[in-house]
């Protein structure tokens, strides 16, 4: 039986901190609640997202050939 788990620990854990880190870097200067900049923080999150997607496609490139030439 195949485990069909696209998500191991490493990439929860990965996306995990990587949230973490966007988040903490909204905060400019000392983390104070008032100084929280949600624009600087949400495009820190997409170019940490992009940089993800990046480094899993060779992952998703080679399940979607597997798949395409008929292996399973």
């Amino acid at each position: 039986m195949k485990k069909n788990n696209n998500y191991n620990g490493w990439t929860i854990s990965t996306i995990f901190l990587l949230g973490v880190i966007a988040f903490l870097s909204g905060f400019s200067g000392s983390i104070k609640v008032l100084m929280f900049d949600p624009f600087k923080a949400s495009i820190i999150s997409l170019i940490f997202g992009v940089i993800l997607l990046l480094l899993q496609l060779p992952l998703f490139l080679n399940q979607y050939l597997e798949k395409k030439d008929g292996k399973h």
